[in-house]
């Protein structure tokens, strides 16, 4: 797919964004059918929505801050849970700035899983969703000025260059860090970092997650790259984990 005038496309799309935000006014939803956004929320607006579902939801839903970005946004992630004894389903969106579609699906999830039609989920799982992982990297690939930040991946922080900012948080993490699709060019949108895992976000995510990993039966984490599933490993070809077919098998009826 090739655009001729990147640029205008860019700012056409703010201009609908901002038009359905005005519009639409306040969320619309019917959460018994299907939960509808007229437009991509900013993450301030994100904020708003997560205190109201667990205000709403308040014997279910449990609202907390995982941590601070370099920016000082807070990481939020809500907690769906009627027992806290069920194993939990991680699911994270938003780790790349410019993927707006991931963290508006983690969304619609909060709402399906809240909903009656979640009510059998909610009997078998708990649920911790930290819809928005770089709201750094988001806000700023909002800022509309110039086009390309609308395309900006990475989170803010400061680099060994006073010039460039931020790393690739998906290639922060400390797992094989470093071997593979990365470049150790601070100015790349695929630069994974100093060091493993000295991302603030990334080292919030790993202090959640440690506790509770033999709890964790499933980590999911929402892209919009493509339309595809991956499974690990991602680091190197024909190298699986314990468990591959089983996970196989199941991705594919999913």
């Amino acid at each position: 797919l090739l655009d001729d005038n990147l640029e205008s496309s860019v700012k056409k799309f703010f201009e609908e964004n901002d038009r359905e935000r005005r519009a639409g006014g306040r969320f619309r939803r019917n959460v018994e059918e299907d939960p509808t956004n007229p437009h991509y929320m900013t993450f301030a607006e994100m904020e708003t929505r997560l205190r109201e579902r667990a205000a709403e939801h308040s014997t279910t839903a449990t609202l907390e801050s995982i941590g601070q970005t370099a920016e000082h946004r807070e990481l939020w992630l809500l907690k769906i849970s009627t027992n806290a004894s069920l194993p939990i389903i991680w699911i994270d969106a938003g780790i790349h700035a410019r993927e707006w579609i991931a963290p508006s699906t983690a969304f619609y999830l909060i709402d399906v899983l809240l909903s009656k039609k979640g009510l059998e989920l909610r009997g078998k799982y708990q649920f911790y969703v930290a819809p928005m992982l770089n709201p750094d990297g988001y806000v700023y690939s909002g800022t509309k000025v110039p086009s390309y930040v609308r395309f900006w991946r990475k989170n803010r922080s400061p680099t060994q260059d006073p010039k460039c900012f931020g790393a690739d948080l998906n290639r922060n993490f400390p797992y094989q860090w470093g071997l593979v699709g990365v470049e150790n060019i601070t100015c790349s949108q695929i630069y994974p970092g100093q060091a493993a895992g000295d991302q603030l976000e990334t080292q919030s995510v790993i202090a959640t997650l440690s506790p509770i990993a033999e709890q964790t039966k499933l980590f999911i984490s929402l892209h919009s790259y493509g339309q595809y599933i991956f499974t690990a490993f991602g680091h190197a070809k024909k190298e699986y984990p314990e468990g591959q077919d089983e996970q196989t098998t199941k991705v594919r009826r999913a």
